[in-house]
């Protein structure tokens, strides 16, 4: 299921989200969800621009799984709820860099066909004998992230080959500060 999930966040943690599924039949309502001040879940109010703390509160947010992965998964949770700037970005930067077990590739083209570095981590999946990984691509000149892609990788019994299935894809469009509302 395709969906385009918009979301306002006010700083006392309320917040509007506008969920429509794509492509949107003309009888199909979009989801609005309000939640009143204080409500919004965060994993953190404000991400810290000093990478030994904000690799602290993306290893909290990222429940300690036992591989590099969290980092990847508590990022892209992060860029879902915060506009970050430059300092803030670069300190994820850091981090990545800092962190063992992660893959960086070369430009990689997301599917909105936006150029990106490429950072990936596989881990086991809930699938048997299958392996789950994350790519953030993030935007070379700024650290924006782009796009974070789950894809799953199973085998079929008997078989070496592995076959691959996208499991999650997330694109990131715009993020920005209004003192606007909008309307429902």
């Amino acid at each position: 299921m395709t969906q385009e999930v918009q979301r306002w966040r006010a700083t006392d943690r309320s917040a509007h989200e506008l969920r429509v599924t794509l492509p949107s039949p003309s009888s199909a309502a979009p989801i609005i969800r309000d939640f009143a001040p204080g409500t919004y879940p965060l994993d953190f109010v404000r991400p810290s621009s000093l990478p030994e703390i904000l690799a602290g509160q993306l290893a909290r947010a990222g429940n300690r799984l036992p591989g590099p992965e969290h980092y990847l998964r508590a990022i892209s949770n992060m860029f879902k709820n915060h506009c970050l700037d430059n300092a803030q970005r670069a300190a994820v930067v850091q981090i990545l860099t800092d962190t063992d077990g992660l893959e960086f590739h070369g430009v990689v083209v997301d599917r909105a066909g936006r150029a990106g570095v490429a950072v990936s981590a596989t881990s086991p999946s809930p699938v048997a004998g299958g392996e789950l990984r994350d790519v953030l691509l993030f935007n070379p000149q700024t650290g924006d992230l782009l796009s974070h892609e789950q894809v799953l990788q199973v085998s079929r019994p008997g078989s070496a080959v592995r076959q691959a299935a996208v499991y999650s894809y997330v694109l990131y469009l715009a993020c920005d500060y209004t003192d606007q509302r909008p309307s429902s």
